[in-house]
């Protein structure tokens, strides 16, 4: 959702990060969601950001229906499980990152795959340079592409992230930290939610757009 990630190390992008003592030095980056990646998404570097559902007044996710709403009951089902654990996802994140915890019990219960170790991996670098999320994202979900033939099972989400109400601060004086707010702050981003052997529906990639503001 799926976020001004902490990414750690570097592929030669532009990050900041901060040392023992909290003084910030480059190492970071701003890589979003929500997120958050599966496969796809770790190989991209894009981030997620994204999480459970949490109290109200957090992260929400607003979903529109698809423009031309299938009449077959398997894939209304599939989309609307499907929205519902993207919607998880964003929440769970933005929960998890208020206290930069990697065990929080709905990571896995929304997201999957290579994106659950990409998320538990910015937690765990945020929590190791002091550095916790202030606000959350929301996500507006655009459109669904249902493809059912498989496997596995998928539904593309397109979404609008808005991160205007986003900060990553320093947990020891709410300071911000360093270069890490979004920029835009509003972007799309393509998140896939794929049908696991388990039966459940989980978040596997989330590739944001940043050069697509909505």
């Amino acid at each position: 959702m799926v976020r001004s990630c902490m990414p750690a190390s570097g592929n030669g992008a532009d990050r900041t990060s901060v040392n023992k003592i909290g003084r910030p030095r480059r190492r970071w980056c701003a890589r979003l969601t929500i997120a958050l990646a599966v496969a796809g998404m770790a190989n991209v570097g894009a981030c997620s950001s994204g999480a459970a559902p949490t109290p109200a007044g957090e992260t929400t996710s607003t979903a529109r229906s698809r423009p031309s709403p299938s009449d077959d009951p398997k894939v209304t089902d599939a989309e609307a499980k499907a929205v519902a654990v993207y919607q998880g996802y964003v929440a769970a994140y933005a929960h998890a990152a208020k206290s930069a915890n990697v065990n929080d019990p709905d990571l896995p219960r929304y997201i999957g795959g290579g994106l659950l170790s990409l998320s538990q991996h910015d937690l765990r670098v945020m929590g190791d340079n002091g550095a916790v999320q202030v606000g959350a994202p929301t996500a507006t979900v655009m459109s669904t592409t249902v493809d059912l033939a498989g496997p596995p099972p998928t539904v593309t989400i397109q979404a609008c992230v808005d991160y205007s109400s986003y900060r990553l601060v320093y947990k020891s004086n709410q300071s911000p930290v360093p270069n890490s707010t979004p920029s835009p702050t509003r972007y799309t981003t393509t998140a896939t939610v794929s049908l696991y052997s388990d039966g459940r529906w989980r978040v596997s990639q989330d590739v944001p757009h940043r050069d697509t503001p909505c």
